[in-house]
């Protein structure tokens, strides 16, 4: 994972979401997805707001493609 987003829906239905890139580059250890997505809910979010949603998106690194397409402009 490379990036790590948090949605908090608190009522009535307004519904920030939250992304950080990870520092140390992608990674797959759960323990770093993890402090990173509560240290988007500690910086970020409102503690004392009723929360009706809650939620913790990861997005992988694109990797490259072994097939580029020339652009218009090398046609």
């Amino acid at each position: 994972m490379a990036r790590v987003a948090v949605k908090v829906r608190y009522a009535p239905y307004f519904t920030p979401i939250r992304i950080a890139t990870l520092r140390a580059g992608p990674t797959l250890a759960p323990d770093t997805v993890a402090q990173a997505a509560l240290a988007l809910l500690a910086e970020r979010f409102e503690p004392d707001r009723p929360v009706r949603l809650l939620g913790v998106r990861v997005e992988f690194a694109p990797r490259p493609d072994p097939y580029p397409r020339p652009g218009p402009d090398k046609l």
